[in-house]
């Protein structure tokens, strides 16, 4: 039955219809003097009905993803947000996921199972520093959910992906974002997460051209300049991070992976290759986390350029 005909059928429960998208706990529904027995008869009678012990739908239909998010939190005990990359996505962050329900909880709380969510119990976790304050599903802020995002996810790559996503939308901050590492404690990917984040804040890049000239002597390589400087097609002074003399490296940071910086460098890149430049390109997380890769592009493009 329609969520408009249980409205009319108890005007009691308009305002968790309104509020909570028609999803409620039995307590609620006492609070407002629907026993346990009225519920009992509404979902018998197929006007509405329950998930888990905890949670009464207003209606008897399928459920939309803001219902299914709303009946995650409602179904454990006070406290409980919307965690990681739910709460983002209920933030409005667009990535594509086939990942569970997340629900953090503060430590100590009684977990209450359920059929596709994840419950995540967290020392830090701070309901009156952490929720944020808006509509909608109840869930942690932007920053502290993205962030918990990257710690929880499958691996790696997603986890510096979904870092630079928050950013690259508009709907974090990088200081944000290291705002909520600083109060995460000691999660997984602490330090991946961090460096990332100073890639984004535009101040890892010269550790990384530290980084990529050992990776560069593991090659067979001599050691390069740094900050080499060439003219473009242009005749424009053109700064280079990795010098080879026979061929040039750019080490991008993850804000490079911004749009507006995204669109400049390969502006940038075609100004020198018109100019006689050889180029190659790598980000800082395929120097972090594909090491090997790197080492065996660097030697082929040696072989190839000394040509």
């Amino acid at each position: 039955m329609k969520t408009a005909t249980a409205l009319s059928y108890d005007g009691r429960v308009a305002a968790l219809v309104r509020t909570q998208d028609s999803v409620t706990t039995r307590l609620q529904l006492a609070a407002l003097g629907i026993d346990r027995g009225h519920v009992r008869n509404q979902v018998r009678a197929g006007r509405w009905r329950t998930a888990g012990h905890r949670v009464v739908i207003l209606h008897s239909g399928p459920l939309s993803m803001d219902q299914q998010r709303w009946a995650a939190v409602l179904g454990q005990t006070s406290g409980a947000a919307l965690g990681g990359i739910t709460a983002a996505q209920a933030h409005g962050l667009q990535w594509k996921s086939q990942e569970l329900l997340h629900v953090v909880v503060p430590e100590g709380s009684r977990i209450v199972g359920a059929d596709g969510v994840v419950v995540h119990a967290s020392r830090t976790y701070r309901p009156e520093r952490d929720q944020y304050p808006g509509g909608g599903p109840t869930r942690t802020t932007i920053s502290r959910s993205v962030v918990d995002a990257a710690s929880w996810t499958s691996n790696d790559r997603r986890a510096c992906g979904v870092l630079c996503a928050s950013v690259q939308q508009g709907l974090a901050t990088g200081d944000g974002l290291l705002d909520a590492l600083a109060s995460a404690g000691p999660i997984r990917r602490r330090r991946l997460i961090g460096l990332t984040l100073g890639d984004i804040q535009g101040g890892a890049q010269s550790l990384l051209e530290i980084d990529f000239v050992a990776l560069a002597a593991l090659a067979g390589l001599a050691p390069p300049k740094l900050q080499s400087v060439r003219l473009d097609a242009a005749g424009r002074r053109r700064y280079i991070d990795v010098d080879f003399d026979f061929f040039d490296v750019e080490v991008d940071g993850a804000i490079h992976l911004l749009p507006s910086s995204y669109w400049d460098d390969m502006d940038r890149q075609n100004e020198l290759t018109i100019g006689g430049s050889r180029l190659l390109r790598f980000s800082t997380v395929a120097i972090r986390l594909q090491p090997d890769k790197v080492v065996s592009q660097l030697r082929r493009a040696a072989a190839a350029f000394r040509r």
